[in-house]
């Protein structure tokens, strides 16, 4: 029995541990602010446990960025113009005009020639001169690459005559069953002691040649007399 009750009973060292424990509690919890505003001590054992202190956390503010609202997109709009005119070929305008004996008067463009005729030995008879025309060819089925022509030809009762002129080398529709055409090929040969070209007949496509050195072609037309009279040289495409 004796030994039951010595175990029974707390030795004085154990006691004055408790007792500092006890103190030591007391004056943490006296300096908590817990404990000033009536929190008993179960109750700061138990917030300590089941709320543990963790540092506030910075709230970042949901931000929500406005723009503006985009204006709808403009479909594509075809832009439709008025249908343009045809365009009118240049013109070249007349610089002289030509005069025929029946009254008609004929111009001559800019760019364009004139070559007058020799009749009965006399120079510069009117009706039976040469025009050239660089925007025309004569013909429905050949596109304007230059026209010579005699435009006053008279009819009937047409004379004898002869004409001095230059071409472009190159190709041409010639017409003259009358008449004979001379090719003056070096510069050196005038008139008829030139090359003979055509001997009174009408030829598709005759080739004139550039005289040596000139960059054209110098050529003399005779014509004999009567109704079919008269020539033309018309310029074919390259």
């Amino acid at each position: 029995m004796s030994k039951y009750k010595e175990r029974g009973k707390m030795k004085p060292t154990r006691i004055l541990v408790f007792l500092v424990c006890m103190v030591a509690v007391l004056v943490v919890a006296a300096c908590s602010p817990q404990f000033q505003q009536g929190q008993t001590i179960g109750e700061m054992a138990q917030s300590a446990i089941s709320t543990p202190t963790l540092p506030n956390p910075t709230l970042t503010p949901n931000v929500v960025v406005v723009t503006a609202t985009p204006e709808p997109t403009t479909p594509n709009v075809v832009v439709v113009t008025a249908t343009p005119e045809p365009t009118t070929p240049n013109v070249a305008e007349p610089t002289r005009q030509v005069t025929c004996s029946n009254g008609r008067v004929v111009p001559v463009l800019n760019g364009g020639q004139v070559f007058y005729a020799t009749v009965n030995g006399v120079n510069g008879h009117n009706d039976y001169l040469v025009v050239y025309d660089p925007l025309q060819s004569g013909y429905s089925d050949l596109q304007p690459n230059g026209w010579w022509y005699q435009p006053c030809l008279p009819f009937p009762g047409r004379e004898a005559h002869e004409v001095a002129l230059t071409l472009h080398p190159g190709h041409y529709r010639f017409v003259g069953p009358e008449c004979m055409v001379f090719h003056n090929y070096d510069g050196k040969h005038p008139f008829d002691t030139g090359t003979l070209l055509v001997d009174r007949a009408n030829i598709l496509s005759l080739r004139v040649e550039e005289t040596l050195g000139k960059g054209e072609s110098w050529i003399f037309v005779r014509c004999n007399r009567g109704n079919a009279s008269g020539f033309s040289f018309a310029k074919l495409p390259e």
